[in-house]
């Protein structure tokens, strides 16, 4: 099983894993952009990203990505327009997202991986995951799964 987890806080190194604040699902995942790094999964607290917690869009959170129980790799929750840089990976809204040009978006939360974060982030196009057989395993689950978009 993949999980994307957010824990409520800053640091998520040594976050024990039954203990985050939301974690998405394969039920709430929609679809995962290979080629963007981009997920979109359902927003389980309302229509647009104002109905959610500050922790997942105002750059004081932070997440962890799972797969078969394992932590693969994790990073802060950044703000899309943030100007600062950090060491670690970000996840941030996407600018489709934020821009709400596409009202198949409503319901819906859109995020980016990025492996540092910067101004309106780069499009990323390789898995954060060290292990590239580790990324080939996500990416065939996400295939079985036909959430995968390559």
């Amino acid at each position: 099983m993949a999980r994307l987890l957010i824990p409520h806080g800053k640091f998520c190194r040594l976050w024990p894993l039954a203990q985050a604040a939301f974690t998405v699902t394969e039920d709430l995942l929609l679809s995962y952009h290979w080629s963007t790094q981009t997920i979109t999964f359902t927003n389980p607290w309302g229509q647009t990203d104002l109905d959610t917690p500050s922790y997942m869009w105002g750059g004081d959170g932070a997440f962890i990505v799972v797969f078969q129980e394992q932590r693969l790799f994790g990073g802060k929750v950044v703000a899309a327009e943030s100007p600062r840089r950090f060491d670690y990976p970000a996840m941030a809204l996407s600018q489709d997202f934020m821009l709400m040009e596409n009202p198949e978006l409503q319901g819906k939360l859109v995020y980016s991986f990025h492996s540092r974060s910067s101004v309106m982030y780069d499009t990323e196009s390789q898995f954060l995951a060290a292990d590239p057989a580790v990324a080939e395993a996500v990416k065939t689950h996400l295939r079985q799964l036909g959430k995968l978009v390559e």
